[in-house]
């Protein structure tokens, strides 16, 4: 990587405020979504059932399978 004025992952300080602040927004939220899903019964012990539904073509089918 290249310094600060031609370099293009430089992060300015008001980035940097906003990066710290959108990562504690997202661990908020988290606490909140397990919040709600422990309130509905689900747990690491008892895990959300889903079953996904994708078209037979490869690019579309082995996404699905993982």
């Amino acid at each position: 990587m290249q310094p600060a004025p031609a370099g293009l992952w430089v992060c300015r300080r008001r980035c940097s405020i906003h990066c710290r602040a959108t990562i504690a927004t997202v661990q908020k939220n988290r606490a909140e979504a397990r919040q709600i899903m422990k309130t509905l019964g689900y747990s690491p012990d008892n895990h959300l059932k889903i079953k996904v539904t994708v078209r037979d073509i490869p690019y579309y089918r082995d996404p699905g399978v993982i």
